[in-house]
């Protein structure tokens, strides 16, 4: 490779990370968009490799650890079971407002939509399908999305997202894990893009139904979503589970 063409490519490195770089200083004018999420030098571009890695956006969302194919495994799978929910509610809903008969299948997911969200209406349904658009919007393509970082062990958390953020930080605990670590990343993401929460249990709740954290009662779980739908849907529309126990298989208390 020539000098000239390697120069080029350099250019085009840097034009693309949209970050300024000095010539003089030998170093860029401005920091990563994506913070400490990458690593501690917030003046490195792709650790310091442009030849052999690239970050078009100046955001990758999980680089430069081997833990990275793992998350972005999971994180697939989510999205996809999101978008696989989301496309058959919109398909029940249309269903439901044709008045025909439901087939099989059509029968089977409005009795489980039913269970967790009380009404199975054309406009219920579609506010459910709208939400599972947002959270799988939300995890997004690999290098697009939610951001990934990695924390140190916290209590029995696995992972954790601020309500309506979009930074989920996963513990070590998510890769010894014996579940499916899509449905993790699914309830997290539920929490960041999705914007829903962890319901406080209504007094009225039966024991043995949800689980206590931290002195609180929530809404976890099959049983806990079920007994929302049924007693408190206004509730169960803003619970979390709900949502994930609908399309994730693995769901269980």
């Amino acid at each position: 490779m020539s000098a000239t063409h390697r120069h080029r490519m350099l250019v085009l490195a840097i034009v693309l990370s949209a970050l300024w770089l000095s010539p003089v200083k030998a170093r860029y004018l401005q920091v990563d968009p994506v913070g400490y999420d990458d690593q501690i030098n917030l003046y490195a571009y792709v650790a310091n490799d442009p030849i052999n890695m690239t970050d078009p956006t100046g955001a990758a969302r999980c680089s430069h650890d081997s833990r990275c194919e793992e998350v972005h495994t999971a994180a697939a799978e989510a999205r996809a079971i999101a978008q696989r929910g989301a496309s058959d509610l919109r398909n029940l809903a249309q269903a439901v407002k044709s008045g025909g008969e439901l087939n099989e299948s059509q029968a089977g997911l409005l009795a489980a939509f039913e269970r967790k969200f009380g009404s199975g209406s054309e406009s219920t349904i579609n506010r459910v399908a709208g939400r599972l658009e947002r959270i799988a919007e939300g995890i997004g393509e690999r290098g697009e999305g939610m951001r990934i970082r990695f924390g140190g062990t916290r209590g029995t958390e696995i992972a954790s997202t601020q309500i309506g953020g979009n930074t989920m930080t996963i513990r070590p605990s998510f890769f010894t894990m014996s579940g499916s670590r899509s449905l993790v990343i699914l309830h997290d993401a539920g929490h960041g893009p999705g914007g829903l929460r962890d319901r406080r249990l209504p007094a009225d709740a039966p024991l043995g139904v949800g689980f206590e954290v931290g002195g609180v009662r929530r809404a976890y779980g099959p049983r806990a979503a079920d007994w929302l739908g049924r007693h408190h849907p206004g509730e169960a529309a803003r619970n979390n589970d709900n949502y994930v126990c609908l399309v994730h298989g693995a769901c269980s208390d």
